[in-house]
């Protein structure tokens, strides 16, 4: 008669690791202290960025029965999405305060300048050709990386040409603008925005692209100051009421 082998005792229930979820809490505990704190919130949006990664990986393992805090993985998810977006509104609002009392770059003692209306060209003795089109409105793609409260963005297309006899260098062109008498700050949260092309313009050549800019909600006179370089001698400024 055959031999019967014993059962197997069962095995032990696999304790849940609830290190993830845990670790999101605590991040975005943290990450939402410092969030409210002007030019430390930076603090605040990196601990944001991560309570969300380790959140979502949490959220899960939860739901993969990996781990039984789903609650608690859900609350740290919450506060870094939380921090994240409270630390990136409070450093531009510090910003905005801060760049609307100082006064706009004034022209170099005797350099020239030029007025223009949008849709016009500007020249330079040295073949240099910008042309800045009407501004035109534009909004956010993300609700929570729009402008500040009382703004608005304004996009302008730029076309730079090079009608001279030597290359040029496009990023060397500088821009400076006001609206209703105050700084206007490049927007660089909108995606409509383009960095200045790093492109060597050679003889002949030509390159557009896009500037948007935070203005004052209501209308008012929109100047925009343009040079091929920081060291050219002439100032063109493209106005109009926008």
């Amino acid at each position: 008669m055959a031999q019967q082998s014993a059962p197997l005792p069962p095995q032990p229930p696999v304790a849940p690791k609830n290190g993830f979820g845990t670790t999101a809490l605590v991040l975005g505990i943290i990450a939402l202290l410092f969030a409210w704190i002007p030019f430390v919130g930076f603090i605040g949006f990196v601990l944001g960025v991560l309570a969300i990664v380790f959140g979502g990986i949490a959220v899960n393992r939860a739901h993969k029965r990996l781990a039984s805090n789903k609650v608690m993985s859900y609350f740290g998810l919450a506060l870094g999405v939380l921090a994240f977006v409270i630390s990136i509104a409070i450093f531009s609002t510090a910003v905005n305060s801060i760049s609307s009392t100082t006064p706009p770059p004034a022209s170099a003692p005797g350099g020239e300048v030029t007025e223009h209306a949008f849709g016009g060209t500007a020249s330079w003795s040295g073949g240099e050709q910008i042309t800045v089109a009407v501004p035109d409105a534009v909004g956010a793609d993300n609700p929570y990386l729009g402008p500040a409260d009382g703004k608005r963005w304004i996009a302008v297309d730029v076309t730079v040409s090079n009608t001279g006899t030597r290359p040029y260098q496009v990023m060397s062109t500088a821009f400076t603008a006001q609206h209703s008498s105050r700084v206007a700050q490049e927007a660089f949260m909108s995606e409509a925005n383009d960095s200045l092309p790093s492109t060597e313009l050679a003889p002949g050549q030509s390159v557009s692209f896009t500037k948007v800019f935070e203005v004052e909600d209501s209308s008012g006179e929109f100047k925009l100051s343009v040079k091929p370089n920081a060291f050219a001698s002439t100032t063109a400024y493209f106005t109009g009421t926008v």
